[in-house]
């Protein structure tokens, strides 16, 4: 599987920890991942987390950047940018559940706990807060810059899924109506 090895050429995981947006990585992952992603939409790579034989741990983060990232990267400010937030949920799930994460580098997992992050789901933000304050206990010392700034995004989408009951962010993207709330604490562009 290279998979791995072309995310790395894109400098895709610097792009994604200091928060750049660039449409030209977009469009180089559309190119290189896009009909992969829509296999993988269509089950065909499913093996590469359930199959005895394959590389649970390392199938399945590849599936979690395919569905949770990537789908973002080619579909960005495009309902379709969300659509596979279930799948990637369910098997970021999957691979928690049978220890696969403790068997990804670090960097590899808070990757695999991102699904969890993104979901305006609260009990899914409970266990993004807890996966990357483990994280941030386990590595921050050693990395505090990459994984302190992920436990403190996890509390940030928590406390706003608490506030809020989604990420009004998203609502321009998916033709959501701004709450009054919404309205009054936020006077950015994006929710007008």
């Amino acid at each position: 599987m290279t998979f791995g090895l072309e995310v790395r050429r894109l400098n895709y995981v610097k792009l994604t920890l200091a928060g750049i947006r660039d449409d030209e990585v977009d469009k180089e992952i559309e190119q290189q991942f896009g009909k992969t992603l829509l296999e993988a939409m269509d089950g065909k790579y499913d093996s590469w987390y359930l199959d005895s034989s394959s590389n649970h741990a390392m199938g399945a983060l590849a599936l979690v950047i395919l569905f949770d990232q990537f789908t973002r990267n080619i579909y960005r400010n495009k309902p379709m940018s969300f659509s596979n937030d279930e799948k990637a949920r369910e098997i970021a799930r999957y691979a928690i559940d049978h220890g696969f994460d403790k068997d990804i580098i670090p960097i590899g997992r808070a990757f695999l706990y991102l699904p969890f992050l993104h979901s305006e789901d609260p009990n899914d933000q409970k266990i993004s807060v807890d996966l990357f304050n483990l994280l941030e206990a386990e590595f921050g010392g050693k990395v505090p810059l990459i994984f302190n700034r992920f436990a403190n995004l996890a509390r940030s989408k928590k406390k706003e899924i608490e506030t809020y009951g989604r990420f009004p962010k998203r609502n321009a993207i998916l033709g959501r109506k701004n709450t009054q709330k919404e309205e009054e604490d936020y006077s950015f562009s994006f929710l007008k």
